[in-house]
């Protein structure tokens, strides 16, 4: 099962898609679409193939070969564990109201590289940089520059896609609700000529179904480079993105709880 297919394209995952009968739709049609969705889900990672190879083992086999090609040259690790759901890529645009970050390939949850860099780099320059005496971790400082790089130079640091564990994987997809009340009022609709509808007590709530993500992960950040100079500043990178994901959380709606995780110590994995 790809869950990327089964959200984006109508058949391309299994023929009895039900996708394009929701599309537009709202309430329960969408709620049960996302159920069953959900439900396939988890099946599929309790299920044998005809070859008698599980999806965990075939999950197994693809963090293994993954852990191999980001441990290149000198590397650093962090276990995150989710305390609440994540919603990734929750604007972006998609045949549904709502879309959740998959691999394509793959049809599982994932971390980018480029949005772990980006919060990394981000922390760096609002946090640090404040501290810092000088400009040296601000936005195009000479160490912001070293970690991550500009516009004319490659950063030293490389940060790697991250996979959700082999522990969690089969239950990291998870259905939520957002419920708005005053959409009238929220749209700007009118009542009148020049009268925007005010919300009022009888307004009609609209359930938005949509997809979250709650599963621990494995990140892997790396530098080509092994002298004790480029270890050190790789020490500081991966630091700086643990901060970064404990303190600012990943992905959306993280004022409203979402995207909250803590690092696992060595003694805790």
């Amino acid at each position: 099962m790809n869950l990327h297919l089964e959200l984006t394209k109508w058949k391309g995952s299994r023929l009895r898609s039900d996708l394009k009968n929701v599309v537009g739709s709202k309430g329960n049609e969408k709620q049960t679409f996302f159920t069953g969705l959900v439900s396939r889900y988890k099946d599929k990672w309790n299920m044998n193939t005809k070859q008698g190879i599980s999806q965990l083992e075939w999950y197994a086999h693809l963090l293994a070969k993954t852990k191999q090609t980001t441990q290149h040259g000198a590397h650093e690790q962090l276990y995150i564990h989710a305390e609440s759901p994540m919603v990734m890529g929750q604007g972006e645009g998609s045949v549904l109201e709502t879309h959740l970050t998959l691999h394509r390939l793959y049809g599982v949850p994932y971390l980018p590289a480029t949005a772990l860099k980006g919060v990394a780099a981000h922390y760096c320059d609002q946090y640090l940089g404040r501290e810092d005496d000088g400009d040296g971790f601000r936005l195009d400082g000479e160490y912001h520059k070293v970690l991550f790089g500009s516009q004319d130079q490659r950063g030293l640091i490389t940060f790697h896609d991250a996979f959700p564990t082999l522990e969690s994987i089969s239950d990291a997809i998870s259905i939520d609700v957002l419920t708005p009340h005053h959409q009238n009022y929220n749209l700007g609709i009118k009542a009148g000529d020049t009268i925007v509808q005010a919300p009022r007590d009888d307004d009609t709530p609209v359930p938005v179904h949509f997809l979250n993500v709650k599963a621990d992960f494995e990140i892997t950040v790396s530098c080509e480079q092994t002298s004790e100079t480029a270890i050190n500043w790789l020490k500081i990178a991966a630091e700086l993105l643990g901060q970064a994901i404990e303190q600012e959380g990943l992905g959306g709606k993280t004022n409203a709880g979402y995207g909250r995780f803590t690092r696992k110590r060595d003694e805790e994995k």
